[in-house]
C-alpha cells in the first residue's frame, strides 16, 4: 500500500443496536465502515477482519404482526479493493397484508415494495413492486399437495446521467405445485425402536419468458446452488430479475428417528430436471442455458449417539463427472464442552479451485484448566491460512484466557477466492481476557471468535 494514499486519520466504526418499541414494533441498526480498502490488512487483528470485503451499513424500523409486515430501510455498502460499488437502497419500503387460511385451505397475501436505488455516476431508479399470491394446501398423515399462483408486476423509473427517464414495467405469473409423500415403518433396535421414513418430493415451476434486458440489476444477484434452490420460484434472488422456468425439481429424503422422535440419520438426493432453455440472466453477454438438468445434490448427517456427529454436503456434475462443491465436517463431544471437530472442504467455480482442511477442539486438561485451538491449512497452495492455540482459567471469583494467534493476511474477492499477486504474508497475535464473576459476562471480540470458531464451542467464563 502506498502510504502517501493512506491520508493522516485512518478509522473504524462498528455500530450495533437494538430497540423493541411494544406493540410490534422494533427498530436497529448495524452499521460497519472502515476509512481505506487496506485498513484491515493492517490493523483487523484477524484473518476474519484482514478478509472482509463487504462492509454494510443498515438502519430500520420493522412491525409484524399476524395479519400485517412492515419494514422501512435504509442499507449501504462499502466493497473493499473493489472497482466497483453497489446501489444504495434510500430507503425501501415493504408492506405484506397476510390472510388466514380458511376452512377449505385456501390461504393468500399481498405484497408491495417500494425502493430508491442510488450510486455516483450511474443510472439510478425507483422500483415499485406488487405481487398478488394465492395457493391452496391439502394435508394428511402421509401427503401434502400445495398449487400456488402469483402475479408480479413491476415498474421501474430509470434515470441516466443526462437526466433522461425511462419507465419500465415488467408484469409475470408464476404457477407451482409441491407436492410430497410420507412413508414410514419401525425397525427394532437393540434396546428401541426406530422409525425410518422415505419422504419423495416434487416441485413444479411454471414462469414464461419476458425480456428483461432493459431492466438494470440493482439488488439482485445469482445465489449458489443449494437444496433450498431446488423448490424456490425464482433462480435470482432480488426482483430484478424473474426467470423462465419450465421445470421439475425431485427429492428424496429418508430419516431414522429414535422413539423421542430426535433424528439420528438422514439422507437426501435432489436435483433439477429442465423442461425448456433458460433465457433471462443477469447480463445480456450471457447466452441461454441449455442444460437439461442441473447437478446432484446430496446431502447426509448423521447423529447416531450424543457424542458424534457427521454432517456431509456435496453437488456433483455427472455430466462431466466432477465435484462442483462438497464439505465434510465431523463433530466429537462426548462430554459438554469437550470437544474435537475435523472438516473438509472444496468448491470449484470456472477454472478456480479452494479446499481447505481443518482441525479445531476444546478441552478441559486439569481441574479448571481447559485447551483449545484451531488449524486451517489450505491444500491448494499449501500453507497455513488460521492457526492458534489458548489456555483458560477459573476459579470460584475470576476467570482468565490467553490466546495466540496466526493467521494469513490477505485479501480475498467477493466469491471469496483469493485476489491474485499476493505474497504470503502472515500476521501474529496475542490476546489476553479477564473477567471478573459475580458482575455478569463480558463478552468481548475473542468469546465471539472463538465461539465462531469452534463449532459447539459455549464460553463459560464468568458464568
Amino acid at each position: 500500500k502506498d502510504p502517501n494514499a493512506l491520508g493522516d486519520k485512518r478509522w473504524q466504526y462498528d455500530v450495533k443496536h437494538f430497540s423493541d418499541l411494544g406493540d410490534d414494533w422494533t427498530t436497529g441498526i448495524n452499521a460497519r465502515k472502515v476509512s481505506d480498502d487496506g485498513y484491515y490488512q493492517d490493523f483487523g487483528g484477524s484473518l476474519e477482519n484482514s478478509n472482509q470485503d463487504i462492509l454494510s451499513q443498515n438502519l430500520y424500523v420493522q412491525h409484524r404482526s399476524k395479519d400485517w409486515f412492515f419494514r422501512t430501510e435504509y442499507k449501504d455498502w462499502q466493497l473493499l479493493n473493489s472497482p466497483v460499488e453497489r446501489y444504495t437502497i434510500a430507503p425501501r419500503m415493504q408492506m405484506t397484508r397476510f390472510f388466514e387460511p380458511d376452512e377449505n385451505g385456501f390461504h393468500a397475501n399481498i405484497h408491495t415494495e417500494l425502493t430508491r436505488f442510488d450510486k455516483d455516476n450511474a443510472v439510478t431508479a425507483n422500483r415499485y413492486h406488487l405481487e398478488p399470491n394465492i395457493g391452496w394446501s391439502h394435508e394428511t398423515l402421509y401427503s401434502f399437495f400445495r398449487p400456488q399462483l402469483k402475479y408480479s408486476v413491476t415498474h421501474y423509473q430509470q434515470e441516466d446521467l443526462t437526466g433522461n427517464v425511462e419507465h419500465l414495467t415488467r408484469t409475470l405469473p408464476t404457477a407451482s405445485l409441491d407436492t410430497g409423500l410420507y412413508f414410514e415403518r419401525f425397525i427394532d433396535g437393540d434396546d428401541e425402536r426406530y422409525t425410518h421414513t422415505l419422504e419423495p418430493r416434487l416441485f413444479y415451476l411454471y414462469t414464461p419468458y419476458e425480456a428483461q434486458n432493459e431492466i438494470g440489476v440493482y439488488d439482485t444477484s445469482l445465489p449458489t446452488f443449494n437444496f433450498t434452490q431446488l423448490f424456490s420460484s425464482n433462480r435470482f434472488s432480488g426482483i430484478d430479475r424473474i426467470g423462465d422456468a419450465n421445470q421439475i425439481s425431485g427429492a428424496l429424503t429418508s430419516r431414522i428417528l429414535d422413539s423421542q422422535g430426535r433424528e439420528k440419520v438422514s439422507m437426501s438426493l435432489g436435483r433439477i430436471v429442465y423442461l425448456s432453455d433458460r433465457q433471462v440472466q443477469l447480463v445480456d453477454t450471457i447466452g441461454r442455458e441449455t442444460d437439461k438438468q442441473s447437478g446432484l445434490l446430496a446431502e447426509v448427517n448423521w447423529r447416531w449417539t450424543d457424542s458424534i456427529e457427521f454432517k456431509s454436503v456435496i453437488e456433483w456434475d455427472d455430466q462431466t463427472n466432477n465435484t462442483t462443491h462438497g464439505l465434510i465436517n465431523m463433530h466429537y463431544e462426548p462430554e459438554p464442552n469437550h470437544i474435537i471437530n475435523l472438516g473438509h472442504r472444496y468448491r470449484e467455480r470456472l477454472d478456480r479451485k479452494q479446499e481447505e482442511a481443518e482441525l479445531a477442539f476444546a478441552w478441559p486438561i486439569k481441574d479448571n484448566w481447559r485447551l483449545l485451538g484451531r488449524y486451517n491449512q489450505d491444500l491448494i497452495e499449501n500453507r497455513t491460512n488460521d492457526s492458534f492455540l489458548g489456555l483458560e482459567y477459573e476459579s470460584c471469583c475470576w476467570a482468565v484466557r490467553l490466546v495466540a494467534r496466526r493467521y494469513l493476511n490477505i485479501q480475498l474477492d467477493s466469491e471469496g477466492f483469493i485476489l491474485p499477486g499476493q505474497e504470503d504474508e502472515h500476521n501474529s497475535g496475542v490476546f489476553l481476557q479477564f473477567v471478573l464473576k459475580g458482575i455478569g459476562s463480558l463478552r468481548g471480540s475473542t468469546t465471539e471468535f472463538l465461539e465462531d470458531s469452534i463449532y459447539g464451542y459455549e464460553d463459560l467464563l464468568g458464568k
